[in-house]
């Protein structure tokens, strides 16, 4: 894993005020193996790159340090909006020779 990785779950971890201990319960690993992903020391599986995408509310590209935002593009828009969108566009027949 990268540093990135170790500092966002370290920030997103603090973000929520929650402890080692706590966040690690919440995640299905223990305290010292949670400490040494945030530390950098060990990589984590992917089956845990996601339960702490899904755990955080993020992308699992920006716990990764692929994006610098928080969530995917397509999450960041209500799928009300794109059907708004849609009526809007006025598709034509294409003309026939």
């Amino acid at each position: 894993m990268n540093s990135v990785f170790a500092a966002r779950l370290t920030k997103l971890r603090r973000e929520r005020g929650m402890s080692q201990k706590d966040a690690a319960k919440m995640l299905g690993v223990s305290q010292s193996l949670l400490s040494h992903y945030e530390k950098g020391i060990r990589e984590c599986s992917l089956d845990f790159v996601c339960r702490a995408s899904n755990f955080f509310d993020v992308s699992c590209d920006y716990l990764l340090g692929q994006v610098d935002t928080r969530r995917s593009l397509s999450e960041e828009f209500d799928m009300t909006d794109t059907v708004q969108d849609l009526s809007l566009i006025h598709i034509s027949e294409p003309t026939r020779p």
